[in-house]
């Protein structure tokens, strides 16, 4: 059983044809909310797009890394 307790945003942008995650922010965020509760862990990723491709597979692969 998992519960969601919070979630921040991941600024994302397209330059040239490239998707550049703002990875740093990713860890600014995480570091933050854990000075406040130390347990929490990330369990995964959300879009509020409508259509799946391949800069999905980026973020999925960026989680899948970081999850713990």
């Amino acid at each position: 059983v998992v519960t969601v307790c919070s979630s921040f945003a991941v600024p994302h942008h397209e330059v040239d044809g490239s998707l550049m995650l703002a990875t740093e922010r990713h860890a600014t965020m995480l570091s933050l909310q854990q000075r406040v509760l130390p347990k929490q862990v990330v369990v995964g990723w959300y879009s509020t797009g409508e259509t799946v491709n391949e800069n999905t597979m980026l973020f999925h692969e960026f989680y899948g890394q970081v999850c713990f």
